[in-house]
């Protein structure tokens, strides 16, 4: 009969945020946390040079949960943007500029942010689902 080791506990959940946060920052394997995993600044290299882990991880829709992150970092970048030149602006605000402003900031926020985003994605999903354990 065969016996299934179970899974070492997760640590707690500052730490594993911590964690991935400090390897996306410097858009690191998110696995080993040595190999440079991006080959260009939106181009993700199909293997870690290090450990040689894949971090499509397999699937073909798995960059759709780093595109969910990008997607609210960038929003989250431009709201905010907005809101302090707003402020800072005040009390007569130049419109045309906030507007403009931003709408330039939304273009580029999200090709910005991408390496990063997508790096803490890929650390998050590796914490919970370690390489070996996907399905």
């Amino acid at each position: 009969m065969p016996t299934h080791r179970a899974a070492p506990p997760l640590p707690p959940a500052h730490r594993i945020l911590g964690r991935a946060l400090r390897l996306a920052m410097r858009r690191r394997c998110p696995y080993c946390g040595e190999g440079h995993i991006w080959d260009r600044w939106l181009t993700l290299r199909d293997r870690c040079p290090a450990c040689g882990i894949v971090p499509a991880r397999g699937e073909h829709d798995f960059f759709i949960g780093g595109a969910m992150v990008n997607f609210v970092v960038a929003e989250l970048v431009v709201v905010v943007a907005f809101i302090t030149a707003m402020v800072l602006m005040l009390p007569d605000p130049n419109w045309d500029v906030l507007l403009w402003g931003t709408a330039a900031l939304a273009v580029i926020a999200p090709v910005a942010a991408y390496p990063f985003t997508m790096t803490f994605w890929l650390a998050m999903d590796m914490t919970f689902r370690p390489p070996g354990r996907e399905g």
